[in-house]
Formats: C-alpha cells, sequence, structure tokens
C-alpha cells in the first residue's frame, strides 16, 4: 500500500493503482511534451496550444500534492525531478507564447497559421530570430531534462507493477521507451532535418 491522492482522494492505495497512477503522472507527459515541443517550433495554431499548456500545468499540480504525501521514496524521487522539468518546460511554453504575440504581428501570425493549416508544419517567418531561437533552445533543454527523467519513471513503475498488472502495462510502457531516443535525435538535429534523413519512426513525429 502506497499513499497518494489520487482524482482528489488521499488515502493508502494498492500497488496495481499505484503502478497505473504512475504511469499516467509520470509517463504519460511525455505525449504532451513531444506535441506541445513540434507544435512551438513550427509556430502551429495557438490553441491547441494552450490546451497542451493547460493539461501539462495540471498534471505539474497533481504531482506537487503527491509529492508532499507519497510514502514511497522510490517514486517520491522521480515526481520530485518530473516537477521540475514539467515547470521549466511549461515556463518555456508560455515565453515563446508571450514573445510571438508582442513580436509577431496578427497579420503575420494569421497568415502563418492559414499556411499551416493548408500546407502542414512550415517554419514561421520569425524562425532565425535570434530571441525566437534561444526560447526554442529552453524548451528543448526542458524536455531533454524530461527524458532524462523518463527513464527512470519507467524504471521505478516496473519494479512496483504488481505481477498480473505486467503485461498490459509494461507493453505501455515498452511503446514510450521505445520513443525516447528518437526524440532525443530530434532535439539533437531538429524536425526538419530528422524528416528530411527518415531517420526517426514516423510514429514519433506528431500528427500535423
Amino acid at each position: 500500500m502506497t499513499r497518494l491522492s489520487i482524482l482528489g482522494n488521499i488515502a493508502d492505495f494498492p500497488q496495481d493503482a499505484v503502478a497505473i497512477w504512475a504511469t499516467g503522472a509520470l509517463v504519460n507527459p511525455f505525449y504532451l511534451l513531444n506535441d506541445l515541443h513540434w507544435a512551438q517550433s513550427f509556430a502551429m495554431p495557438g490553441k491547441a496550444n494552450r490546451v497542451y499548456l493547460r493539461e501539462i500545468e495540471g498534471t505539474i499540480n497533481q504531482l506537487r500534492i503527491n509529492s508532499e504525501i507519497v510514502d514511497d521514496p522510490r517514486i517520491a524521487g522521480v515526481i520530485n525531478k518530473v516537477i521540475s522539468s514539467l515547470e521549466a518546460f511549461a515556463i518555456a511554453a508560455k515565453e515563446i507564447r508571450e514573445w510571438q504575440e508582442i513580436h509577431v504581428s496578427k497579420q503575420v501570425m494569421s497568415a502563418h497559421n492559414k499556411a499551416v493549416r493548408v500546407k502542414g508544419p512550415l517554419d514561421p517567418p520569425w524562425k532565425d530570430d535570434e530571441e525566437f531561437k534561444n526560447l526554442l533552445q529552453k524548451s528543448s533543454s526542458a524536455f531533454s531534462l524530461y527524458l532524462d527523467t523518463l527513464s527512470e519513471s519507467i524504471s521505478v513503475i516496473r519494479a512496483i507493477t504488481p505481477i498480473g498488472l505486467q503485461k498490459t502495462l509494461f507493453e505501455q510502457l515498452d511503446r514510450t521507451e521505445k520513443q525516447i531516443p528518437g526524440a532525443r535525435l530530434i532535439l539533437k538535429i531538429g524536425y526538419a532535418e530528422a524528416i528530411r534523413r527518415n531517420s526517426t519512426k514516423s510514429d514519433f513525429l506528431p500528427a500535423a
């Protein structure tokens, strides 16, 4: 039994519930960060970005609550690391959005959004602006920090998962773990180059 807050209920939960919660709270944010980082890189339309960011902030709040009450030191350790990386990513995401609101005119943003909807991901006209590039690098560094923790989170979840749940949960963890190298490659060489080389699995790249 492990003490956690799940869906607002603070109690001592059995290990199967703990493993499922940990997968949702520690591993599944990978897909949110992945999608939002993709959207930021191509300055995709902002509505989706706000949705992703709200979900990330909700996960951070959930993890903060549990960091204060969880009584399993293995889970506590990865929770605190995930919080740090998600907070850094959320800050960078907000700064990118604010920079674009200040420095990119509505007309230019609207034209880019229309082009993206028709043609798919396109580099924005301001992609070479040094401030914008620095903010994207800040976002990438936070994503990389999360990836460092993700492998550790997966190892902890495998260690605490009861035998009866292992087949189902381990398949989910394996799918995510297999995408970590592709994510690291993209952070190193960029989306456009990764697509050009066809050097990363198509199931890593988010849908346009």
